[in-house]
């Protein structure tokens, strides 16, 4: 398995795979909050996706 596999590769390889709808607005919500904690840290933050941090 690798990271960012595509919908129909990973159920290809998991048949009983649930996949869930994304909320995107609440994944808005908690990136922002995250990169406000890493502010208070560094001011060298680069936005990337929430999963990648």
């Amino acid at each position: 398995m690798k990271t960012g596999m595509v919908n129909w590769e990973a159920k290809g390889l998991c048949p009983d795979l649930i996949v869930v709808p994304p909320q995107y607005e609440q994944y808005l919500k908690y990136s922002k909050m995250t990169r406000v904690i890493y502010q208070r840290f560094t001011d060298q933050v680069e936005q990337y996706g929430m999963d990648e941090c």
